[in-house]
This record gives structure tokens, sequence and C-alpha cells, in this order.
């Protein structure tokens, strides 16, 4: 499946990113749903649309390694704090970022 571009995972009962990061040629990865709690250093360098809806994610790291991200979705998670500086400064692509329905009180 290395060639794979696109890959939607969402509904299911997965908690990390297991070998997601061999995927090299991954442009879209959709995970609504799951139950992942936190992101583990994500290295996908042609990724440009990340989902991650309605898991339990608290804190906005592990995602230095996206430098080719433009969309990202967090909605419906467990994020009280929303900094450019959680983001990491190198998401210089980034033009869409949805943190609805979550628990922030402080951007």
């Amino acid at each position: 499946m290395p060639n794979i571009k696109e890959l939607n995972l969402s509904n299911n009962k997965i908690a990390g990113f297991g070998q997601l990061n061999e995927l090299k040629s991954l442009h879209s990865l959709v995970l609504n749903g799951n139950r992942i709690k936190e992101i583990n250093n994500l290295n996908l360098p042609v990724l440009t649309n990340l989902s991650l809806d309605r898991n339990f994610i608290s804190k906005l790291t592990g995602l230095r390694g996206l430098k080719k991200l433009e969309d990202l979705s967090l909605e419906g998670n467990l994020i009280t704090v929303a900094s450019m500086q959680d983001l990491g400064y190198n998401l210089v692509s980034l033009k869409e970022l949805s943190l609805g329905s979550n628990k922030i009180t402080a951007v």
C-alpha cells in the first residue's frame, strides 16, 4: 500500500497511528470517530488534508512533520488551548483549521 493517496478509517477503534508514517504518498487521511488521544510525530511529507474529528485529543502537538498540510480538522475533541506555538510554526501551508466543539478557553 505504499502508493495509496487517500485513506479513510473513520468510526473504528483506532488508538494510534501505528505504521501510517510508512505511507509517504498519502495526501488525505481521515480518522474521525476513533480513540486517538494524542498525535505522535506524524511524518507524512505530502499530506495536505488531515481530519481527526471526534477523538480524544487534548493537545495540538506532534504535527511538525506535516510541512505540506493545508487543511486540519480537529472538531469535537478535548482541546483547551489553541496556540500557534503548539501547532508548530512550520505549518506554513496551513490554510484551514477547524477546532469547533472543543473545550477551548485560550487562544
